[in-house]
């Protein structure tokens, strides 16, 4: 499937860019608040969190809120994102 495996990240970034600049959006930054809800089993898990998406849109400051969602899994030893999901409220 397209879009899938190691330049994933980096096609989705690219495209990404386009969006934004189309629609005048610059500065992009996301804001984590105390996650809702976390869940380990194994070597697996997911968290969610409240989150606040900024950017600026034609030079003016915007905020909107959401929920960022992230897939986990534990690789040596250490907690890796492998997917994730933002939605809005």
């Amino acid at each position: 499937m397209p879009g899938w495996g190691a330049g994933a990240f980096a096609q989705w970034r690219a495209d990404y860019g386009v969006f934004a600049k189309g629609r005048g959006m610059t500065e992009p930054s996301m804001t984590l608040a105390k996650p809702r809800h976390v869940l380990a089993e194994g070597d697996r898990g997911y968290a969610v969190f409240p989150a606040t998406f900024n950017f600026k849109r034609q030079g003016k400051p915007v905020h909107e809120a959401g929920i960022m969602t992230f897939a986990m899994q534990k690789i040596a030893g250490a907690w890796k994102i492998t997917g994730w999901s933002w939605s809005t409220k």
